[in-house]
């Protein structure tokens, strides 16, 4: 009933009845990253354009079918040599003469027809290629993982310093809270005479510098998050409710192989392709076969053949008339094939090059490998070191507290001056920021170790 009633003012009200949006979590932000990025974006339609040369080698059997159609008008000149004994009048008795005459002639032509051709074997060349293709495919999607990678640490360095500059606010907060506090007690001081004028100013210096960087704070702090919506797409209003803290990622550092690097498995990829490529270079000298089929038709209408010299006996020209010759339909069909026996040594030279090609590639993996290898004794070195570090910086950041904390009582007692106690001031919150500044840098040689190791990835961050 209680439940009811709220729902029913909420809406007589106008109150709204949704929280308000909450701050994005990392996870989310990652997720956002990966499936904005432009670079994969390409990287995937790359794939795609692979997929359709995939696509045409597999439709290679397909008959391809061409209609075609001609239309022509023809006019020739010509000449005609004859000896006495061929020639005769239609009576058989009376011979012609010699005849060394020209003749003109005009015809119109018609042609159409279906041309039907498949290819039936390539030789191996078609399948071989096929193996090449899919491996260079295989290769383009693993470097799409590299990409991704890149942009998980982009954005993973980008939440870190946003993380760091919110404890750099809390430390601002805090040494706020305790500059009023001095400036209080050096105020009372003040007005007793037990400090100068020129005491309590170095406070309100320490006051200045302490705005200064509050404001710098500020500034490095949007920044941070308009190059999150950038990597994001994430509006900046839901970014700025981002609080967040460092804390060290405990990684180990032994027992690491770079051997699931993209770089590494793209290799394999690229040495399998060109292995096929080889494949179907030797294919050079076997026989492509062919099948075809065409239907036809073909007419010669209007055709006429002139002579120029006018024959004897009043016989007049040699005329030679058809109002139309066809053939239809021209039906044909067959199976023919191609044997190169001998190129040029064109398909040697590519076998050649080929073969090359592979060798030019293994030897590319194996300078990654060696490049990788020592990529990760890098990271695992940085790591222990960044681990040391932070063990170090809490030291010195221990032995700061304790000292502002002694600082603090001697300057109400007045035992010390206030540029005393500013000094202890400074190297509290110059301690503090370079424990923070530690745990920072520990997380980019932690993230930097499983980038090493190929597996930078959303699930593999805590």
């Amino acid at each position: 009933m209680q439940k009811q009633l709220f729902l029913f003012l909420c809406v007589l009200t106008g109150f709204p009845l949704y929280a308000q949006e909450a701050a994005p979590t990392l996870k989310e932000l990652l997720e956002q990253a990966l499936n904005k990025s432009h670079k994969t974006e390409i990287a995937d339609r790359n794939i795609e354009l692979a997929g359709l040369d995939m696509q045409k080698l597999r439709e290679a059997y397909l008959p391809v079918a061409e209609v075609s159609g001609q239309y022509g008008f023809m006019a020739q000149n010509g000449s005609i040599k004859t000896d006495a004994t061929t020639l005769y009048l239609p009576d058989g008795a009376h011979q012609l003469p010699a005849l060394d005459n020209g003749f003109t002639g005009t015809a119109n032509l018609a042609r159409a027809g279906l041309d039907i051709h498949s290819l039936v074997y390539s030789g191996g060349k078609v399948p071989a290629m096929k193996k090449a293709l899919n491996e260079k495919i295989s290769a383009q999607k693993v470097m799409v993982e590299k990409d991704r990678q890149q942009i998980t640490e982009d954005v993973l360095k980008a939440y870190d310093q946003l993380a760091l500059l919110d404890q750099v606010k809390v430390l601002l907060d805090d040494s706020q809270k305790r500059l009023d506090v001095h400036k209080k007690t050096a105020g009372k001081a003040l007005e007793y005479g037990l400090i100068t004028r020129y005491e309590y100013q170095k406070l309100e210096v320490a006051q200045g510098r302490l705005n200064h960087q509050r404001v710098s704070y500020e500034g490095q702090r949007d920044l941070l998050i308009r190059q999150l919506a950038m990597y994001t797409g994430i509006a900046p209003e839901r970014l700025a409710l981002l609080q967040s803290s460092l804390i060290a990622i405990p990684a180990s550092g032994t027992g690491l192989t770079p051997a699931n690097r993209p770089e590494l498995l793209a290799l394999d990829h690229v040495i399998q392709a060109r292995q096929h490529q080889v494949a179907a270079a030797q294919s050079w000298w076997k026989p492509k076969v062919m099948a075809s089929a065409s239907a036809g038709y073909l007419n010669l209408f209007d055709a006429r053949l002139k002579g120029k010299t006018e024959l004897p006996y009043n016989l007049g020209y040699n005329t030679l008339t058809t109002q139309s010759f066809q053939l239809a339909p021209d039906i044909r069909v067959g199976i023919g094939f191609r044997w190169d026996i001998f190129d040029g040594f064109k398909g040697k030279r590519d076998v050649q090059k080929a073969r090359l090609e592979v060798r030019i590639a293994e030897l590319e993996r194996e300078e990654a490998r060696e490049m990788l290898d020592l990529n990760l004794s890098k990271a695992q070195i940085d790591l222990n070191t960044a681990n040391g570090e932070i063990q170090s910086r809490k030291i010195q950041l221990s032995v700061a507290e304790q000292a502002l904390a002694q600082a603090t009582k001697e300057f109400k007692t007045g035992l010390i001056r206030s540029s005393d106690l500013i000094d202890a001031e400074n190297d509290f919150l110059a301690a503090s920021l370079d424990y923070q500044q530690a745990l920072f840098n520990q997380r980019r040689m932690a993230f930097a170790l499983l980038k090493a190791t190929g597996s930078l990835q959303p699930e593999n961050i805590q």
